[in-house]
Parts: structure tokens; sequence; C-alpha cells
């Protein structure tokens, strides 16, 4: 895991070091006029640059603050049009490149804050839809192969929203009923070239459970309104890159239990990182390695976690994916602007001219140190040393409503309430 999380960590170097090498005329024009902040008739400067990465996730990212009842265990196909439309030039420096861009970026959140989901990615491309990843919680190899698509596969001829959408049936139909079954498409075409009735394939879509969300990267087509309406999903249009971005990452939130989902005990195992001098062959990859994560229940060996053993198909996490994953079913409560004055008890910054307060411990924090605390630590440092009784652990969640959140069973696997 520290390999991928350093692969990661280069790329977005890398990315933030080419952004940086471009010319003026390649960028987007910023609207810095918008981001003016005036207090008592004082011109304090602008705002922009304040709040970029996990100020978005802050904002988009949060979602709603009441506790709510959401499918944590989440499956989603990501499916990219592929067409000779994404040639256009209307996103910097073309639309194809833009949006493998914020996919990557999407991708990265999507785990950040899902750790135990999946994803597949799907292409669309000359009225066929192929499999570009299958279903897996791998987020660098679904990133690199993002990155290659252009150059393998390259742009051509008409998308087919039918077929896309027959292909994400097949992928989501062998979902179990307790995770939930998501389409979210990066839609530049026109135009749809369907073999048959769409309709047909929605209805399908619709008794699966299945949610379709579209973001647009052209003005709006009706038959794709249809689509997202008629699944209970979401269709918007990408006005620019930024708008862009920011609508892929308002996808990043698990979504409300649907209907047709089922409350069950999923067995979780806790696997062991084991390092040998003799060679080990994974079940993932079917690899020689020296190194990998043992299933308790089978003894195999997988490349990383999460992830769900080939050979007896059990749920591989750790222990720091579940709490990840808790803090959208317990969400924290948002900071409140209040006076300007005071000093940060983060950063111990004086003289504050955009202040936040807790609600619950009081403390004053900077703009930059309530983005940290909402929209990567979700929770407020002060309240976690304090111990403030006032906010609910799960474990008080559980004990409260009579049940139990996991229970072991004769195979020392855990279980794990998906609700």
């Amino acid at each position: 895991m520290e390999h991928v999380e350093d692969l990661l960590d280069g790329e977005d170097d890398i990315q933030e070091e080419e952004d940086a090498e471009k010319f003026s005329w390649e960028k987007d024009y910023e609207k810095s006029w918008e981001n003016v902040q005036v207090s008592g008739g004082i011109l304090l400067g602008t705002g922009a640059g304040q709040e970029d990465g996990a100020g978005q996730r802050a904002a988009t990212v949060g979602g709603p603050r009441a506790r709510v009842r959401k499918g944590m265990i989440r499956n989603m196909v990501l499916v990219l049009d592929m067409s000779l439309s994404m040639r256009d030039l209307d996103f910097r420096p073309d639309r194809i490149n833009c949006a493998i861009q914020k996919c990557s970026s999407f991708i990265r959140e999507y785990y950040s804050q899902n750790p135990i989901s999946q994803m597949a990615i799907v292409t669309l491309r000359n009225r066929r839809a192929d499999l570009l990843v299958p279903m897996t919680s791998n987020p660098a190899e679904q990133i690199h192969q993002l990155e290659l698509v252009k150059e393998q596969q390259g742009l051509e001829g008409y998308p087919s929203l039918q077929t896309g959408l027959e292909r994400c049936l097949r992928l989501l139909s062998v979902i179990p009923p307790y995770g939930t079954r998501e389409v979210l498409i990066v839609y530049g075409s026109l135009n749809t070239c369907d073999a048959g009735l769409i309709s047909t394939t929605v209805e399908a879509l619709k008794a699966a459970g299945i949610r379709v969300s579209i973001v647009g990267l052209s003005p709006e087509m009706y038959v794709l309104k249809t689509v997202c309406k008629e699944t209970g999903g979401e269709y918007t249009v990408a006005l620019s890159t930024a708008h862009f971005e920011e609508l892929l990452l308002a996808h990043v939130s698990p979504p409300l239990w649907a209907k047709g989902m089922q409350q069950t005990l999923v067995p979780m195992g806790f696997p062991t990182l084991q390092r040998r001098k003799e060679p080990m062959m994974c079940v993932c990859h079917l690899r020689v390695t020296h190194e990998g994560y043992i299933c308790p229940r089978c003894r195999s060996l997988v490349c990383n976690v999460p992830s769900k053993c080939r050979t007896c198909t059990l749920n591989l996490v750790s222990a720091t994916d579940i709490a990840r994953s808790f803090h959208h079913l317990f969400p924290m409560k948002p900071f409140q602007q209040c006076e300007e004055g005071g000093v940060c008890v983060g950063c111990r910054r004086k003289n504050l001219t955009i202040a936040f307060r807790c609600p619950d411990c009081r403390e004053v924090y900077c703009s930059e140190c309530r983005v940290l605390a909402e929209g990567t630590l979700f929770h407020c440092p002060t309240c976690t040393l304090l111990e403030d009784p006032a906010a609910p652990s799960p474990q008080d969640h559980y004990t409260h409503n009579g049940t139990a959140s996991g229970a072991a069973d004769a195979d020392g696997d855990v279980m794990m309430d998906t609700s």
C-alpha cells in the first residue's frame, strides 16, 4: 500500500509541474474579480487559491450534514466517451485530455472517501463499449490504464449510449444486493447511434436497481436527461474545466440507501502483511512476489487491500479502511463563520480576517485549517483531543439502537453491517 501511495503522490507532483509549465494562453482564464473580499470598506484582496483540493472536497464531498442511511459498499462503472467529438477544444487542452485528467483526480478522491468500494471503467467508441478495467479496488491500475487509453485506442466514430448501458448492466447485475449499483458517464457527443430502443434498456436498468448519472461536455440532450431521470440519477452539463471537476467530485459521496438494496451482514477479513525470502504467487495477478497480504480464511496471497480474495471470495480490508468510511454516516458539524480577529488554534495565526468557530468546542480556526478539518480530517482536532462527550461515536450509535456493529463467526471473519 505504501508503494501505491508513493506512486499516486508522484503522479500528483508531475501533474502540478506540467500545469505550472503551461503558457498563459493554454490555461483557462480566471475570474479573479469574483473573489474580491471587502471588510468595512477596506479591500482585503482576493480569495483565489485559498480553497483548492481539500477546499473543493469540503464544499462538494461533504454532502448533507444530517445522519442519513447510505450505501457504504459502492460498485460504480465509470464510462468515458471516446468518440470523435472528444477532439473539440472548448476544454483545455482538448476534451479527451481534460476528461482523462479530471477522471483520474475523481478516482483518487473516490477511493480516498470510499476505501471499501469498487469501480470498473468502460469506453465508448465506434458504437462499441469496451471494458478497459474490470471491477477492482486498485486505483493505481485504473489511473494507469486511463492515461494510456488515448494512445492505445484513440478516438473513433460515434458513441452508442445503449451499448454502453447494456455493458454496465451485465457488470452490475451480479453485484450482491447490499452494495450500490451506480453508473457515471462522461459524455461529449451530441448524438448516440443505437441498434434498438433505448427505452427497453432503461427499463432493465430500473429493474436491476442501477442508478445512472451523466456529466455532459456538450449542450443538454433530451435522451440523456430522460435516462438519468428514469433511473434516479443526475444529469449535469459542465460549463468550464473547474465546473467539470466540481460536478465529478459531487459523485464522491455515497448515495442514499436505495429501495432495492438489502441490509445484511457481510464477512470481512483483516489480512496480515508478510515478507518472505522465498517467492510466492499472488492469486489476483498470478505473479511471483516476495510480499503480500495473507487471507485469514484460505491463506491465499493478494497484492493489495482492500480487495476480494479470488479463492474464497472473502472481502479483505484493513481497520483504517473501515474507519475512513464512517464519516459519511457520522458527519461533523460545519464550522460557523465568526467575527474577525482572534488566534487560530491550529496554526496559531493571529489577527484573522476570516475566522470560523467549531460549534462544539468553540475554538477558532482560520480558513486553511477549516478546509483541512472539513475536507480531509472530517472531524474537529480540538474536539478529538478534549474527547468531547457531545460528539457521538459509532459505538454509541449502535449501542443506542440495540444492534452490534460486528460479530465474529467460526472462521474468525468479522461480519460488518452494510447500512
